[in-house]
């Protein structure tokens, strides 16, 4: 009943998004203060100048040479205002609600990939792959992270789901493209894996 199969596997990655989600977001109230240092210094000290929070003085050496980019700072600029519009001025509910956004991206994110991806494995090996795609044990603890390193991670994830769909729209490389700049934005490093992967299509 290879209709049955396919309804049953359809239901059973929703269920999995959804705890998932879930999952995400109680590790996402979870995991306080940073990962790593540039979390804090490179991104949301940068939001806190803009906001007239933090003095100049304050940050960190890239400021002053210019080589970060602002567009995570802005996006902490949004989520700090809307916060301090409905009443929100607790910095830790504030770092919370970047985690949760960026929690929330990655679920989204982790989700389009796995149905493009999903559809080379049978149904027993479908369902470990959903689970162990949400849930290998580092992914929510990283996924929830406001870094430019998990920013870039996860457009990245959207550009080669852009590229590996068998169901393309019209404009998937537009698609891709977008989310290849996007994550060089976020790190100009990646601007390396974004060019293997160019090469590995032409290739492959």
């Amino acid at each position: 009943f290879p209709h049955l199969r396919a309804v049953s596997t359809r239901m059973f990655h929703q269920l999995a998004f959804a705890a998932a989600a879930a999952m995400y977001l109680v590790a996402a109230w979870n995991s306080t203060g940073y990962h790593s240092a540039d979390e804090h210094f490179q991104l949301i000290a940068f939001a806190q100048w803009k906001l007239g929070e933090l003095p100049a003085a304050q940050l960190a050496w890239e400021y002053s040479a210019g080589i970060r980019s602002t567009f995570q700072p802005w996006v902490a600029v949004v989520i700090f205002k809307v916060a301090s519009f409905v009443g929100i001025q607790d910095p830790f509910l504030r770092a919370f609600l970047l985690r949760s956004l960026t929690a929330l991206l990655a679920v989204v994110a982790i989700r389009r990939f796995v149905e493009v991806v999903s559809v080379a494995y049978s149904a027993p090996s479908k369902q470990a792959f959903i689970v162990l795609a949400y849930g290998l044990w580092f992914i929510p603890f990283l996924s929830v992270r406001f870094s430019s390193e998990g920013w870039s991670a996860i457009f990245l994830l959207l550009m080669a789901t852009s590229v590996l769909s068998s169901e393309r729209t019209t404009h998937w490389a537009i698609h891709a493209g977008l989310y290849a700049g996007l994550a060089m934005v976020c790190r100009p490093p990646t601007g390396a894996i974004v060019l293997s992967f160019v090469a590995w299509t032409a290739m492959v």
